[in-house]
């Protein structure tokens, strides 16, 4: 049986943030500086959380099995400057014991009802993030080469690219 997805409550709040931090050091294990993993907070995403449900921007919603939040996926219009007629994926982590499980899927089907409206749908992925890029094409998501950015975590760069997905017929 699949996962339940609902809305994300405030009393999630601190749940969705526990999957975030455990998501990141997971994933990005190897990737971006042990310093930077071992330094993410539960209760500074906790908060971050709190304020997104509250403002109900970006929209949220939650995966349960058994009652436990075990991941999301943050959603609404797209933050990139000119791009008013696309929607964004902002976040979507899951706990390590459930990838590859279904459930990535099953929220992200649920929050592109939501985005339904949106003539494309954009998201960012690190470049060394393999797994997330495999899962976004399985979506239908293509890579957008005219658009990368570099950030700069822990006082390291890395190489982020936009990925889209037109809407469907």
């Amino acid at each position: 049986m699949g996962p339940e997805i609902e809305a994300a409550r405030l009393d999630d709040c601190q749940a969705i943030a526990e999957v975030h931090v455990l998501s990141w050091q997971h994933a990005y294990a190897g990737i971006l500086p042990p310093a930077v993993l071992a330094d993410l907070s539960i209760e500074r995403r906790a908060v971050m959380w709190h304020e997104a449900v509250t403002n109900g921007s970006p929209k949220v919603l939650v995966a349960r099995r058994g009652g436990d939040v075990v991941g999301f996926i943050a959603y609404g219009a797209c933050r990139d400057s000119g791009r008013t007629e696309w929607g964004e994926v902002w976040a979507l982590y899951l706990h390590p014991e459930h990838w590859s499980r279904g459930t990535g899927r099953a929220l992200w089907l649920a929050a592109e009802a939501g985005l339904r409206d949106y003539r494309a749908v954009s998201l960012w992925v690190l470049r060394q993030n393999e797994r997330a890029i495999r899962f976004y094409r399985a979506a239908g998501f293509r890579l957008d080469e005219a658009a990368a950015q570099t950030l700069e975590i822990g006082g390291q760069a890395f190489e982020e690219d936009r990925y889209v997905r037109e809407r469907q017929p």
